[in-house]
């Protein structure tokens, strides 16, 4: 039988994998935005700069 301290380790371990996933999901949908942003900025200065 599995000891009450060995449920708790393997319960903590796997919410802070979740929340890892979380902050991995989260950083990677921020970087495409700045990304989708920078491109935005970059053809509208160069628009600008052509005209």
């Amino acid at each position: 039988m599995e000891s009450a301290s060995s449920i708790k380790k393997r319960h903590t371990a796997q919410q802070a994998e979740e929340l890892y996933d979380k902050m991995i999901a989260r950083a990677s949908a921020i970087s495409k935005r700045e990304r989708d942003y920078s491109r935005c900025m970059i053809k509208n200065g160069l628009g600008r700069i052509l005209e």
